[in-house]
């Protein structure tokens, strides 16, 4: 995630950044994240006990695909607010940032959960402090 924050330096503040920034940011964040799969997938393997292929071929593929999800739904400035996008849950959508967002990550899925909380957050131009699982806090530096 350090390697975001490195282009993150090349931007002015998160929530002056165009739609087209913060989507672009985010799919280089998604192409590093893929291009050293094997070494995240080792790194989160070691850090929650999780067997390697599970990390590599499970967890790995779905968190670049969140980044880049999040890198298009940056782009999308109309459509639905509010919606059941789950049943029994209604899920609302914000446009605008809001400025720091808190996020505390729980110890499974370390690498998954932050990109959960990362993605979104940060294609709405907002900046994220981050607080990982004291058990499983390895990955996240």
């Amino acid at each position: 995630m350090l390697l975001f924050a490195r282009q993150m330096q090349h931007l002015p503040n998160g929530g002056q950044t165009t739609p087209k920034a913060r989507a672009e940011c985010l799919l280089k964040l998604a192409d590093v994240i893929e291009e050293n799969g094997q070494v995240f997938a080792e790194l989160e393997s070691r850090n929650c006990g999780k067997p390697l292929h599970s990390a590599f071929n499970d967890e790995i593929p779905a968190i670049v695909d969140v980044f880049r999800f999040f890198a298009g739904a940056a782009r999308c400035l109309n459509g639905l607010a509010a919606g059941e996008y789950l049943e029994g849950h209604t899920s609302m959508i914000r446009r605008d940032p809001l400025g720091v967002v808190a996020s505390i990550a729980p110890w499974n899925y370390p690498l998954m959960m932050a990109a959960w909380k990362l993605a979104p957050a940060l294609a709405a131009g907002n900046c994220v402090v981050l607080k990982p699982s004291e058990i499983t806090p390895a990955d996240r530096v």
